[in-house]
């Protein structure tokens, strides 16, 4: 039953930031290399304990997950006797998957192909520049070219990131701190612009998944925004507690959409991904909290926030999926007002509680 009494209420007076955005990061300090949950908008104050998993080695160069347990990686040098190749990982456990076509301690990237059928990856190997290869999910990798940048003569990247929208690939290259758009078919790259930022050899990359497609970048331990659009790189957002090696976003088994509302108009709230007979429930708050709860998910509801309600419970359609169209009133109060809404699933296929992303309520 949807409460659009309380719904409105809360839209009216919420007033506090966006909703956190969740990411992993590889912590490369400790042996083995681990991975750790990360508010990417807030990295100075998350808590990096317990870590998501421990890998099975010390040069993990490039991660990507398929939801918030399950993923690939690759551990890139034998050094210090570290295992290498292109490993699937799921509820921490992680499987070799193939053997990687050469050995590299340089970081590279890794990121989902469109489709998520595949993944690209950035190396760099033995003689030469970095190269781009594809890797399907069955261990089978191929070689699409060396990636070649304009005034460049050896290129080193340090991340690679799909845009899940326009299915471009970008990539950072530390050489000339720039951003770069990569050529899919050929990897040839073109310079989008100066990040006006310096980093490292080391870092990462990625979009967020949460419905506002932002790009991230960190190096080592820094975190910035990045415009996809000039390749500027905005103030830095807070510092990693430890430097990473690769920025993975963290996608909900049960992917939760709501656009940006605007007076006078309306938008479709969608959860998509569900079990057909499955039902949820959907929460909002009108502040965000912080809370790992492995392997549920993240909370980012604060069940302590004056307007935290229950909006609504039911069941998904046949397709899994749920749709609510979302109207407002061309009311000037509601204008900038924010909140936070995150749903839980339960279902045959998941019968244990699993909660999906959360999204920010923006009425602009």
């Amino acid at each position: 039953m949807f409460k659009p009494a309380v719904f409105a209420i809360g839209c009216a007076l919420a007033t506090i930031a966006p909703a956190q955005v969740d990411f992993v990061a590889v912590n490369i300090a400790p042996t083995l290399d681990t991975l750790y949950w990360v508010d990417i908008t807030n990295p100075t104050g998350t808590p990096q304990t317990p870590p998501v998993a421990t890998t099975v080695g010390n040069f993990i160069r490039g991660v990507e997950l398929i939801n918030e347990n399950t993923g690939y990686y690759v551990a890139t040098s034998s050094s210090s006797g570290s295992p290498t190749g292109f490993y699937r990982m799921e509820d921490g456990v992680s499987t070799l998957v193939a053997p990687l076509p050469f050995t590299s301690t340089a970081v590279g990237g890794l990121s989902f192909g469109p489709g998520d059928n595949f993944l690209y990856w950035s190396s760099d190997p033995p003689t030469g520049d970095d190269e781009l290869w594809t890797i399907g999910l069955d261990g089978v990798f191929t070689l699409i070219g060396p990636i070649t940048v304009p005034g460049v003569t050896s290129v080193v990247i340090s991340g690679l990131a799909l845009d899940p929208i326009s299915n471009n690939l970008y990539a950072i290259e530390t050489g000339i701190d720039s951003l770069l758009l990569i050529d899919q078919s050929t990897g040839a790259a073109s310079i989008v612009g100066p990040l006006g930022v310096a980093i490292s050899a080391v870092g990462g990359l990625d979009f967020a998944l949460d419905g506002t497609n932002r790009l991230f970048m960190a190096s080592p331990t820094a975190v910035y925004e990045v415009n996809p659009v000039t390749g500027t790189a905005g103030s830095t957002l807070g510092s990693l507690p430890s430097s990473t090696s690769s920025l993975a976003a963290i996608p909900s088994r049960v992917r939760l959409r709501l656009p940006t509302l605007t007076l006078g108009g309306t938008e479709n709230l969608t959860l998509r991904g569900g079990d057909p007979t499955g039902f949820f429930g959907l929460y909002y708050s009108s502040n965000a909290s912080f809370l790992p709860v492995a392997p549920t998910g993240v909370v980012r509801i604060d069940v302590t926030s004056p307007f935290f309600s229950e909006i609504l419970t039911f069941a998904f359609d046949p397709n899994g999926e749920f749709t609510l169209p979302i109207s407002l009133p061309n009311d000037p109060l509601l204008l900038n007002l924010t909140g936070v809404l995150q749903a839980y699933v339960v279902g045959s296929t998941t019968p244990s509680l699993k909660l999906t992303n959360a999204v920010t309520l923006l009425v602009q």
